[in-house]
């Protein structure tokens, strides 16, 4: 329910960046390989989405994700899917460290 706000939203780059060694351990991350590529896009202010690795997203510097499809802002056009997304409706320090590396 709370993560419907992603849908049709229009989310902006905040930033882009390696993934570090210190978060990594931190968070004892045993998926997401150490200086793989990461952007952060942010809605309004609290809302953040996260793509990792190399895609055709982290291009760009405003996104919509509508049905399943990463498209540019007033386009149709699908820039790429969104192949794994997952919806955390709460505070979450890993998003911060990012944030604060990028």
């Amino acid at each position: 329910k709370s993560c419907k706000i992603i849908y049709g939203s229009k989310f902006k780059k905040n930033c882009s960046g390696r993934f570090p060694h210190n978060i990594k351990r931190k968070y004892m991350d045993r998926i997401t390989q150490i200086h793989y590529p990461y952007a952060i896009y942010n809605y309004e202010d609290e809302t953040f989405l996260i793509s990792f690795g190399r895609s055709a997203v982290t291009n760009e510097d405003e996104i919509v994700f509508d049905k399943g499809r990463f498209k540019k802002p007033g386009s149709k056009a699908v820039i790429d899917r969104g192949d794994v997304l997952t919806c955390l409706p709460y505070r979450f320090h890993f998003t911060e460290d990012l944030l604060e590396d990028c």
